[in-house]
């Protein structure tokens, strides 16, 4: 190949690569404007002049037609839909996250996103029966999500209030079923974690104390280095004390702790609050 065309093959790459970075400046940029506009609709939907509101409409609007393909439209596409949802303008809510499920199907973070905005949309309706539909088949189509994950608790949150001890723990023991299975579904993973962290978690939510203890034990052991490890075993220990009386049970878990990981960061802190207890 001729030293020329060599040149005029690395300008073109250059130039395409530059482009590309130009794109997703412009996309930032115009998003991060966008987003500046919606600001005080979202703080105060109420007091905001229609054209205002007209304005951080067609921000986001630009983004998403000039750059189609970026993460900057798919953000504005959900921010564009939360306008319509502060302001109370719920059906035009849901015809813009439905245009999102359309366009990013692939995309499950963001499909769950916007399916979540839908059901929320409802659930402001006091629609409780069509939200639960939408947050049930997000569940069902997107449970690795960090919204598909999450949701199980959230319902539950929802359906706990007014209700007995009694049908406290039956719908937190409904839970509890749903993250085990995903759990052991996936071993060793962080859909895994999160669900053994929702576990702990519920039982705390229920003030079932052997059982907190015991999650939280669990959750120590198999993801020893998570960043949350500390406050972990620190609760291991206060509910240990503080709601069973029995600082032995934290001893134990230390100790079974350090045997399995005699190494870790944590150690000189775990023998002396051992040797404490």
């Amino acid at each position: 190949m001729k030293k020329s065309n060599v040149t005029v093959i690395f300008i073109l790459f250059l130039l395409i690569g530059s482009a590309g970075c130009t794109d997703q400046y412009r996309s930032e940029r115009d998003f991060y404007r966008a987003t500046k506009l919606s600001r005080n609709i979202l703080i105060n939907p109420e007091a905001i002049p229609p054209r205002e509101f007209q304005r951080a409409v067609n921000a986001y609007k630009l983004v998403i037609e000039r750059y189609p393909d970026t993460w900057s439209a798919k953000k504005a596409g959900v921010a564009l839909g939360s306008l319509y949802l502060a302001k109370g303008a719920y059906r035009e809510a849901r015809e813009k996250f439905e245009e999102i499920l359309g366009i990013y199907p692939a995309d499950k973070n963001v499909a769950a996103e916007a399916k979540f905005l839908i059901g929320k949309s409802y659930e402001n309706e006091e629609m409780w029966d069509k939200a639960i539909l939408e947050y049930q088949e997000l569940i069902k189509d997107y449970p690795d999500t960090v919204i598909g994950i999450g949701l199980p608790m959230y319902i539950a949150q929802y359906y706990e209030k007014g209700k007995d001890i009694i049908e406290r723990n039956r719908i937190y023991g409904d839970v509890i079923m749903h993250y085990t299975e995903i759990s052991e579904e996936n071993p060793n993973t962080e859909i895994a974690f999160k669900a053994d962290s929702f576990i702990a978690m519920c039982y705390l939510k229920i003030e079932n104390w052997p059982q907190a203890v015991k999650s939280l034990g669990k959750l120590a052991m198999d993801y020893p280095m998570n960043e949350n490890i500390e406050l972990t075993l620190r609760m291991v220990e206060d509910i240990s004390v503080s709601k069973l009386n029995s600082p032995e049970l934290a001893v134990e878990i230390f100790d079974k702790f350090l045997k399995e990981y005699p190494d870790h960061p944590l150690r000189e802190h775990l023998i002396r609050e051992s040797n404490r207890l």
